[in-house]
């Protein structure tokens, strides 16, 4: 994986890492691919696995969810106050640009250092069945 992202890096703008946690995504292809994106001013973006957040130190956004970011931090989020403390930390502790959190229903919200939090509420939508009519 590593050798592919090397060959494309220069026709691309930036690299999204989706870390499940499922052994794709190691320590060593994250320091190589994250070296190699950061040495060519790419952005780079980690959905983050908690285990991994040392790793990911010099990122461009990171986007865990509420769970995986009190992880992180070390603390619970249950409120605003923890939420904004939360985000600020986040920042520091990876030294990224963003820290996006996530938080189901409730929305996201986004962290840019020396900046206020930014809340994105959630938009209800009415869920269509695309999958067709139920066979008898």
């Amino acid at each position: 994986m590593a050798e592919y992202v090397n060959g494309v890096i220069d026709k691309i703008d930036a690299i999204i890492i989706e870390d499940y946690g499922k052994g794709v995504i190691t320590p060593g292809l994250l320091e190589n691919i994250v070296g190699l994106a950061k040495r060519k001013k790419k952005i780079i973006s980690v959905d983050p696995k908690e285990e991994h957040f040392k790793y990911y130190r010099g990122i461009s956004v990171i986007t865990p969810n509420n769970h995986e970011a009190s992880k992180a931090v070390g603390f619970p989020i249950k409120d605003d106050a923890s939420l904004k403390m939360a985000g600020k930390t986040l920042l520091s502790k990876v030294g990224c640009r963003i820290a996006l959190i996530t938080l189901g229903e409730n929305g996201m919200a986004v962290f840019e250092k020396n900046k206020p939090m930014v809340h994105i509420p959630t938009v209800a939508q009415e869920v269509f069945d695309v999958s067709g009519p139920e066979i008898p």
